[in-house]
């Protein structure tokens, strides 16, 4: 039975390689697996090929070869280029009196050494002298030029308008017209100065609504035809039309800017 069941597996092995195709591949594969060892193990090493002989001109001054262990490198060499500088070690020597010594005026100067001769009376007087420190004269103090405190003073400014105001034929001078003032009074109150621009070129005024319309010069607001409010500048003249409450005819006055003018408030100069 044990034959019987061999023989069917090697049957069916052999019929499963032969229809795939594999029989061919693991025949090589046993008989490699038999052979490689065996070439192996009888395959012996060759030897190095001889060296060549040296030429007949070589000498013993002249070897082919040199042999030369160079060992390893100490990296403390290797490194020494790339050392920096300790900051807190002094790097240059701190002069010494000798070094800082100055030559006496009066003696002349040692020119032996520089000639490679030395007098006798030099040499004793080198050998005998010793260099003195120099000693330091304290210098004159300078003084300095005094250009005196610098004051400064504060004040507070306001601009004043000269205008010229009232019915054709009767108008009047008014000077100094300051913030707010009524014009030409307070029981008739027709112009009122309002503010000035801060170059002095400009002066603005509040009508009153009597004044029911308005001719010549300045520029009005909201309208020309609705003038309450007017800016006008220095030689700037216009004529108001003025009616007062319950009257039926208007008079007409006549309104000049003459000037404008910056002056200090008394009593506000204060140096600092």
């Amino acid at each position: 039975m044990k034959r019987i069941k061999s023989s069917d597996f090697f049957n069916d092995l052999y019929r499963d390689l032969r229809d795939r195709k594999l029989l061919l591949p693991a025949v090589a594969l046993a008989v490699a697996l038999v052979a490689v060892p065996v070439v192996l193990s009888t395959d012996s090493p060759s030897a190095p090929p001889p060296a060549p002989p040296p030429p007949a001109h070589a000498t013993a001054a002249q070897p082919a070869v040199l042999a030369e262990n160079v060992g390893i490198r100490d990296y403390r060499k290797r490194l020494e280029a790339l050392k920096s500088k300790n900051p807190f070690k002094q790097q240059f020597a701190l002069p010494t009196p000798q070094s800082v010594a100055l030559q006496n005026p009066t003696e002349a100067p040692d020119t032996s050494a520089a000639s490679g001769v030395s007098s006798p009376a030099t040499s004793a007087a080198a050998g005998s002298v010793s260099p003195e420190t120099p000693s330091t004269v304290p210098s004159p103090p300078v003084s300095q030029p005094n250009h005196g405190t610098v004051k400064h003073t504060r004040r507070l400014v306001t601009r004043v308008v000269d205008v010229t105001l009232g019915p054709l034929g009767e108008t009047k001078e008014y000077d100094s017209v300051r913030y707010t003032e009524l014009l030409p009074s307070n029981e008739v109150p027709i112009v009122a100065y309002f503010s000035a621009s801060p170059n002095s070129k400009r002066a603005a005024f509040l009508l009153s609504a009597g004044v029911v319309s308005s001719d010549g010069d300045g520029t009005c607001a909201p309208s020309p035809e609705s003038c309450y409010y007017l800016v006008m500048k220095p030689g700037d003249q216009r004529y108001l039309h003025y009616r007062p409450e319950d009257a039926t005819e208007e008079v007409i006055y006549r309104f000049k800017l003459r000037k404008i003018e910056e002056k200090v408030v008394k009593g506000s100069r204060q140096e600092l």
